[in-house]
């Protein structure tokens, strides 16, 4: 229990876009709240225990990596690699592997991207304009989950509303 609650507490602490100015400092704990609330409108109130539990828990081995820029990870052909290592970390820690198809692993990828634009649009309307490149390269990442669902769509055409409202 104990290698658990540290892991826990130390994995919601980590410090999220820390290579860029924000008003407000995010972190994985608020991200993964983001991302588990955005599951659960996605799957329209009802994803699975291991969807839930899968994006409370996606970002929280950081603390033994840090929150490495995606667009580095990319760029540098190691996002597998990463998300390996944090994956051996958790398990690590005595966490169950979370059993996601290949659905469940695409909304929890929309989830992901949708809470970094939420992010960007809250940091935009208090003045941050180089939060702007961050929005527009989490916009690009949405067309790789393509086609959407009607939920999808709605949800992106939500955020682009809200982004609209901060030019």
């Amino acid at each position: 229990m104990r290698t658990k609650l540290d892991f826990i507490i130390r994995g919601g602490v980590v410090k999220r876009f820390h290579t860029i100015h924000t008003l407000h400092t995010q972190n994985v704990a608020e991200h993964s709240f983001g991302v588990a609330w955005l599951c659960y409108l996605l799957c329209n109130g009802v994803p699975t225990r291991d969807l839930l539990v899968a994006a409370l828990s996606h970002d929280i081995a950081e603390h033994t990596t840090g929150d490495i820029p995606a667009p580095a990870k990319r760029r540098l052909g190691i996002s597998q690699r990463f998300d390996k290592y944090e994956m051996e970390s958790y398990y690590g820690a005595g966490f169950e592997m979370q059993r996601l198809d290949a659905g469940e692993s695409r909304t929890l990828k929309m989830a992901d991207t949708a809470d970094l634009l939420l992010f960007c649009i809250r940091e935009l309307r208090l003045g941050n304009s180089d939060m702007e490149e961050v929005y527009q390269r989490g916009l690009s990442y949405i067309t790789e989950l393509e086609p959407l669902s009607s939920t999808e769509k709605e949800l992106i055409h939500y955020i682009g509303e809200e982004h609209d409202k901060c030019k």
